[in-house]
């Protein structure tokens, strides 16, 4: 046991803890003469690990920051006031804990695809063979300078087996 009553492997040893006047364990580091800090940031209290008073404070840091706030943001947040053991492990534990939380982390389902259709395996077809058509437009065209403009269509050939695209112009939407 050293002078102050801790053993030498004693996870609070570095921290150089001391008791206050209200029975409160703190760190009494090198912040001594920090004298635009509040008491509490230059001698912060200490909690155990794995605690339900911690968990308490843990939940209460973490509620503040509206779930929002990761390990790093909560854990600064904690620093103004506390010191927890291995606190930034405590704070990821309440994370997967948080039942506000669990839906926002959920892994997203994927949608599973629908099998391709008989025909693209049943018999090799030629290109087009089963086609559908659409329009698109009008485009106002101009053939060269000077000109009239005009109107044109667009008409989409798509073969649904490959799905192959060809492309032409039509010069109206009569069936000519």
């Amino acid at each position: 046991m050293t002078s102050k009553g801790l053993s030498k492997t004693s996870k609070l040893l570095g921290l150089q803890p001391r008791i206050d006047e209200n029975g409160f364990i703190r760190c009494d580091g090198r912040l001594e003469y920090a004298d635009f800090l509040p008491f509490d940031a230059r001698y912060p209290i200490i909690l155990p690990q794995k605690n339900w008073v911690t968990k308490l404070i843990v939940k209460h840091y973490y509620e503040i920051g509206k779930h929002v706030s990761g390990t790093n943001q909560t854990f600064s947040a904690l620093l103004s006031r506390f010191w927890i053991i291995s606190g930034r492990e405590e704070i990821r534990e309440y994370e997967h804990e948080c039942y506000t939380c669990r839906p926002k982390k959920a892994k997203v389902a994927e949608e599973v695809m629908a099998p391709l259709p008989e025909i693209r395996f049943k018999t090799p077809l030629h290109a087009l063979a089963l086609t559908a058509v659409d329009f698109g437009g009008p485009f106002i065209t101009v053939q060269g300078r000077g000109k009239r403009r005009q109107k044109r269509y667009l008409c989409l050939f798509t073969c649904l087996a490959s799905r192959a695209v060809h492309l032409e112009v039509a010069f109206g939407l009569d069936t000519d």
